[in-house]
């Protein structure tokens, strides 16, 4: 992961490189300096302090991806469970594959309850959304 700190203007995606101040590289373990004109004037190992910021960094990146593919999955459960109560006269197919998939949707419905009401040494549930995306 990438952590760019850019001087006044921001960015300009036409010139690369562009008023890049700072590069943190959580894959390399690196932290860059540039110059004005966008040449590295100084590259290092990322002190201890630094790596742990991006591993939070990142931890809630993923976690902020997480929440949003919840939100999706429980919009489409829910689109999916009104189908299926708009049934007349469901086959008996139709009646297992919605057991099926109330079944993982109780199933993510019990993790994410793990992480609001959290228990010691309970591993973070939010990052396993295979329950509501498993056909």
């Amino acid at each position: 992961m990438l952590r760019n700190h850019y001087g006044p203007g921001g960015y300009d995606p036409t010139v690369p490189g562009s008023n890049l101040l700072e590069c943190w590289d959580s894959d390399a373990g690196t932290y860059t300096r540039y110059d004005g004109a966008g040449a590295p004037v100084e590259t290092r190992a990322l002190t201890a302090d630094e790596a742990a910021d991006m591993q939070r960094l990142e931890a809630a990146t993923t976690a902020a991806a997480n929440v949003s593919t919840i939100a999706d999955l429980t919009a489409q459960a829910i689109t999916d469970n009104d189908t299926y109560l708009a049934l007349t006269a469901p086959t008996g197919d139709e009646q297992a594959a919605q057991v099926r998939r109330l079944t993982r949707q109780c199933q993510a419905l019990a993790r994410y309850l793990s992480t609001v009401v959290p228990h010691p040494g309970q591993p973070d549930n939010l990052a396993d959304v295979t329950d509501v995306t498993t056909a």
